[in-house]
């Protein structure tokens, strides 16, 4: 919030440029799953999910909600605190989504609901991880300002890299699933 508040243009224009990126790729994801809406919302709406394993009964007579086909192998179970995704801060869920939590799953489309997940909720993700290192430095000494804490994280360089890694990855995931899909489909149709 302080970020827009100040109009920090720095900060502003790489949020944006990441943003950007990420909405494309997230997009992307969308188009080549083809969910539900309802599935579709529901990941776009609670940031954290688990998952679990489903009894036999379940799994031999139930269609995955999400791509349809028989024979589910989990559980999917949404939940967290919705939020702005510009400010990141807390709000209310659409009055829709409230019941709309629990999904019976093949395990594919439940890998896909974790790297929909990653994309859709990255930068507040981040924000949870940057939050926890800053109270993390706060606790081992609660007399540092705030400013030296954030330089000290910026100049973390290992620790940066690992969360670009993190987020390239999963976008480097979505790349492959398409390339993977346009394959498949230029096979069919010679």
């Amino acid at each position: 919030m302080e970020i827009f508040q100040e109009k920090d243009d720095y900060f502003l224009s790489n949020v944006q440029t990441i943003d950007e990126i990420t909405d494309s790729k997230k997009q992307k994801l969308f188009a080549l799953l083809r969910w539900p809406p309802v599935v579709q919302g529901a990941v776009c709406t609670w940031p954290c999910f688990n998952i679990r394993e489903v009894g036999a009964s379940d799994a031999q007579s139930k269609n995955c909600v999400a791509c349809g086909r028989i024979g589910v192998a989990v559980r999917v179970l949404m939940y967290g605190q919705p939020y702005n995704s510009t400010t990141l801060e807390g709000c209310q869920p659409d009055p829709n989504a409230i019941n709309e939590k629990d999904f019976l799953m093949c395990r594919i489309c439940a890998t896909r609901v974790e790297l929909l997940s990653k994309v859709t909720h990255q930068k507040y993700l981040m924000y949870i991880e940057c939050a926890k290192r800053v109270s993390e430095k706060r606790t081992t000494d609660p007399t540092k300002d705030t400013t030296c804490i954030l330089n000290e994280l910026l100049a973390d360089e290992s620790w940066l890299n690992q969360l670009f890694v993190d987020v390239r990855t999963s976008w480097a995931e979505i790349d492959s699933i398409e390339h993977s899909y346009n394959s498949k489909n230029s096979v069919r149709s010679q």
